[in-house]
């Protein structure tokens, strides 16, 4: 099922209005991108050897369960458990994720 926006790159409702932050580099531009690849930006040795690249089918699973998409993660997040808020999100990352030129 699409997500349901109310309006270009908003937000979806899970995830908090608040600054900026490291963790919305890693994610804001995530889409077609390697997992663990932007610099300056710890993550675990699991996450950088993964082999991921996020597109919606692998972004799923991740947003769902964390720690068994990518086993040895310390990504300290439980995953989402409905699936309108894992497409939410997913939508919400593909709009906001500018293509490399």
């Amino acid at each position: 099922m699409p997500a349901k926006r109310s309006s270009r790159n908003a937000r979806p409702a899970i995830l908090p209005t608040r600054r900026r932050t490291r963790w919305d580099r890693a994610w804001l531009a995530c889409m077609g991108r390697e997992a663990g690849a932007v610099e300056g930006f710890k993550y675990s040795d699991a996450m950088k050897e993964s082999g991921i690249v996020w597109t919606p089918e692998s972004m799923a699973p991740y947003l769902k369960k964390p720690k068994e998409a990518v086993p040895g993660t310390k990504m300290a997040f439980a995953g989402l458990k409905k699936d309108e808020d894992i497409a939410n999100v997913i939508a919400y990352l593909q709009e906001v994720t500018v293509p490399a030129e």
